[in-house]
């Protein structure tokens, strides 16, 4: 019965560890997210929110809809939302379809400076052209 025991206490000892490790994405204020209700990407579709402050490991939104103002919203991916259903209470977020595309072409345009950067002597080592989608 202590190897049950035991184990549950170092999973429990790892979780904290993965947890307390968490860094949460870098974001804007002003920058639109997704906001899910239930913090779990639910049945339910995500709301569009704005990020209003940015906090350490949380930030506080107002949804678009509703016009709610959230203050403890953790990142989807943080671990200590698994913690328990206080953690959840306001919900969670992710970025949202701008930020993708703003990260996509942000790549790019490294991707682009850096073959501007290059020597001549360079240019067999090219990287493969950008395909667009």
């Amino acid at each position: 019965m202590s190897t049950v025991a035991e184990k549950t206490v170092a999973e429990q000892v790892q979780e904290e560890h993965a947890a307390s490790q968490f860094v949460m994405p870098t974001l804007l204020q002003g920058e639109t997210v997704l906001w899910y209700r239930y913090g779990t990407k639910s049945a339910l579709l995500p709301e569009l929110a704005i990020a209003l402050k940015i906090n350490k490991r949380s930030i506080r939104i107002k949804t678009l809809v509703g016009e709610r103002i959230l203050e403890g919203c953790r990142h989807l991916n943080d671990p200590r939302l698994q913690q328990g259903p206080d953690l959840r209470e306001d919900g969670a977020w992710d970025f949202g379809p701008n930020n993708l595309l703003i990260k996509r072409l942000t790549a790019e345009v490294a991707e682009l400076k850096a073959r501007l950067d290059m020597k001549p002597s360079d240019a067999k080592a090219a990287p493969t052209p950008i395909k667009r989608s």
